[in-house]
This record gives structure tokens, sequence and C-alpha cells, in this order.
């Protein structure tokens, strides 16, 4: 039977981080669950943190899930497998695959639709990830309000009155005796009613939402530091002399670059500038160079999702609209990720809507001596006749996708 901890992690959805929860999650997940609005629909009122920790979550925490939005422990999702009723003579075909989903959400962020996607993505994972047929999630007749959960869950299809469940089946998903919808990429979308539509009762205070294409553009650069993360689980110290395609550099010297980028990124993304963006250069190679990377990685999407500047001044490029750096951002992580993957020969395959994201701005970039030559920021252009998105976007930026190490 598949676990929750048996999966790649994290998960991300357009504005969401879904992650297992850990112990130091506890203090966030109690500082909702306390809430009376909240905990009226709780085994537990939860007042007392040490009670809390050890008796109540202490043996249901490999249960969790956790849902991070601009930073921000905002929910806990419960993902609790069990077997499915069988004969005896084919048990053993029904062990782990049913699941009861529930969570529970902290109301200061109530009204943006984040139960909605967390839920969903919790939904798709039990079929599409740990090979779940059957689903089910409870919630009360008189739940009204976000956060509010029946023995400990609040279903995805909020106000209903009875159990709901979904089965996967050979065709599709059978629904009883309410419709309960997949997200996106699966079949449908999640369930389309909402508790905080306009006339909805028990509206909760809501929190100003960041406009959705630029929480989008952020995931999407979690997503691919994630995926450059995963390529450089696997290298040592050994490597860092490798020859990367950026031309005089080893994967030491592409480490420290990156190392600078994230941490002046960060610093714009706070102040709005950043006036040295060579902070890595001094490094050794007997620094850690892979765990100092992953430090700025946090630091800069740190930075992002806690509401970047309105403009930030990149480099020497000039000061940018905020949507424009985060694209800037995207392009150094998509690129320079396949630049990590050939230096150490592991496959790369980067998320396709991030591509697509970077390829304008690479094709406003001039092809001209000016701003591509020998220690410019871009070398001069590759033609790339056929090709991925991926392909176009290398050549763009100067890079030819056939390179490998001599």
């Amino acid at each position: 039977m598949a676990r929750l901890l048996d999966l790649t992690w994290p998960r991300h959805t357009a504005r969401l981080l879904l992650r297992p929860m850990v112990l130091d999650d506890l203090g966030a997940v109690h500082s909702y669950r306390r809430l009376p609005e909240v905990a009226e629909w709780l085994p537990s009122d939860g007042a007392d943190l040490a009670y809390f920790t050890t008796r109540y979550f202490g043996e249901h925490i490999g249960n969790h899930l956790v849902a991070e939005w601009r930073g921000q422990v905002i929910s806990d999702v419960m993902v609790r497998l069990g077997d499915g009723w069988a004969q005896r003579e084919v048990e053993d075909g029904a062990r782990g695959v049913e699941a009861e989903l529930g969570y529970a959400f902290d109301p200061a962020v109530a009204g943006q639709g984040l139960a909605t996607e967390a839920a969903a993505e919790a939904l798709a994972l039990c079929f599409r990830d740990l090979g779940v047929r059957r689903v089910t999630a409870s919630c009360s007749p008189t739940t009204s309000r976000p956060g509010a959960c029946s023995n400990g869950s609040a279903c995805a299809a909020r106000g209903a009155s009875f159990a709901m469940g979904c089965t996967a089946g050979a065709v599709g998903w059978t629904v009883s005796p309410m419709r309960c919808s997949p997200p996106s990429g699966l079949n449908d979308t999640a369930p389309k009613r909402r508790r905080d539509a306009p006339g909805a009762p028990g509206r909760p205070r809501r929190l100003a939402p960041v406009a959705e294409p630029l929480d989008a553009l952020i995931a999407l650069d979690r997503r691919s530091l994630a995926i450059v993360d995963h390529v450089l689980a696997g290298s040592s110290a050994t490597d860092l002399s490798r020859p990367t395609p950026c031309a005089g550099w080893n994967l030491a010297d592409l480490l420290r670059h990156q190392i600078s980028e994230n941490t002046a990124f960060a610093l714009a993304a706070r102040r709005g500038s950043a006036t040295d963006w060579t902070t890595a250069a001094s490094l050794a190679d007997s620094d850690d160079l892979v765990l100092r990377y992953r430090r700025s990685v946090d630091d800069v999407i740190k930075a992002f999702v806690v509401g970047a500047a309105p403009e930030m001044a990149i480099n020497t490029f000039g000061t940018f609209p905020r949507r424009v750096a985060l694209t800037m951002h995207l392009i150094d992580s998509v690129v320079h990720g396949w630049d990590f993957a050939r230096t150490l020969g592991v496959d790369y395959l980067p998320d396709p809507d991030a591509v697509r994201a970077c390829l304008p701005m690479a094709q406003s970039i001039p092809d001209t001596d000016a701003v591509r030559s020998p220690g410019a920021s871009f070398a001069h252009a590759v033609a790339v006749d056929d090709g991925t998105d991926l392909d176009r976007l290398l050549g763009l930026l100067g890079r030819d996708p056939a390179w490998s190490p001599a």
C-alpha cells in the first residue's frame, strides 16, 4: 500500500504548496484550529497546545498534509488511507484502496477559493498517485463557515447533509449520492458552488487577494526550482569541476552564480533593489555550495510569496515592474536548471507552462554584440529549426540544445 510519505514532495497548485506535515508545523496549525469558529466542529477544542501536540496530532501526523500560501501554513489536509470491503478470496486486492479526506482552514484566508484548490489537489493525489479507488469525506448540514468541519473534516463539496463518495472506475469516476469533480487535468474542475459565494451566510473577513496571474507566475518559479533541486540531489563534491554549458564556468562557478542571483533577487523583492549581484563569488568549493544554493532558493521564494516590491532594480538591466522581474528569475531557474542537468548527465523535464511563460521575454532580447558577446549576460542566439519549446528557449538564450560535456 502506497503511503503519503512515499510520494514526491512538495506538490504545487496555482497558488498553494502542499507537503507532509512535520512537528514544526503544529504551532501554526494550532493557531487556527483553536479558533472558536473552527474548534466548534473538531473532535477537540485544541485550546491546550501541549495536549494538541502530544495526544491529538501525535499519532495522526503521518496522515496529514499542510498547505502553504505566501509562505504561511493556512490549512491542514487529512488523507487517511484504509482498506476497502472485499470477499475473503480477493481481500488482498482491497488493501489501501480507500481514502478519507478532510481539512481545517484558517478562516482569515477564506473567500478566495483556496480551500477548494487544496481539496481538489488532495482528491487528485488520491486517484492519480496513491492508486485509491474510492474517496469519502463527511460534512455537516449546518456547516456554513470556511474552516468548520464535521468529525474533523469539511469536504470539498460543502454544505452537504450526507457523506459523499467518489469511485474511480474504468471509464471515469462514479459519484454517490452527489457529484464530486476532480481538478482540472483529470476530468473537470472542483465543485463549482462555494460557501463564500455572494449571498451565502456566514462570510468571514477576507484578506486582499493577489492577482491570479502573479500568483501563478510565482508557483511556476517554485515548481521550476523544485525540479532543479531534484537535478542537484545526486551531485557531490567531485562534480564541482565538471564543465557546464556556460562558457568558462564549471559546476561550482554556476552554483556561485545562482546563489548570488537568488540572494540579490530576494533583496530586490524586499527593498526594491540590490547593489551586489556577486555575493557568492568568493565562496570556496569546500563551502557546501549545493546547501548554500538551496538556502538561497528558500530565501528568494519566501521574499516573492510574502510580497515582492512593485518595482525591482535587476542588476545592470534596469528597473522593472514586479511581474517582469519575476519572469526574469523564472528564466534563470528554467535555463540554468537545464545547465545543471546537462552538466551532471541527468534527465531534465521542466514544467511546460514555465517554459512557455519564458519564451516571450527570451524572444524580446536583442541579438546584438552589446547584449550578446563574451562577458555579456547572453551569447548570440543559436538557430533551432525544429525542436521543443525548451529547445527554442535554449537557442534564444545562446545555448545549443545538443550540448554535452566534452
